[in-house]
């Protein structure tokens, strides 16, 4: 899931454009130039049936989008959810959005930057 879910967003071209830094699960290579989006899985747990695991997970995905105004943070964060959010195929049984965040990465102003957003997903996958 996790090489099938960053080829996805990077993948992307609209996104890529976008993500000059590209597109890690966490950390970000010391030097990372922004803007960049870093993958956090937050948990995985697996489907039962009555016999057992039926190979079908579902994991909490975190995207965060770093970038140097709130602006282009925005425009990251509305790119991230059009690559992702209802997208099936392959391993993926569907992805969907769970709920966003904007944040920054200190107190201020927008010239104080960093400004990032959170982007959560849910994805049904299978082994």
């Amino acid at each position: 899931m996790h090489t099938q879910f960053r080829a996805l967003l990077a993948g992307n071209a609209a996104l890529a454009a976008l993500l000059p830094g590209g597109v890690h699960w966490r950390p970000a290579p010391q030097g990372t130039v922004r803007p960049y989006a870093v993958l956090d899985e937050i948990g995985t747990t697996n489907e039962h049936t009555m016999q057992g695991p039926d190979k079908l997970n579902e994991s909490r995905v975190q995207v965060s989008a770093y970038a140097d105004t709130y602006a282009q943070a925005a425009q990251i964060k509305r790119a991230v959810k059009a690559a992702a959010d209802g997208h099936r195929g392959g391993i993926f049984q569907g992805i969907f959005h769970a709920g966003t965040r904007d944040g920054s990465e200190v107190t201020g102003g927008e010239a104080q930057g960093p400004r990032s957003v959170n982007i959560d997903f849910l994805i049904k996958w299978s082994e």
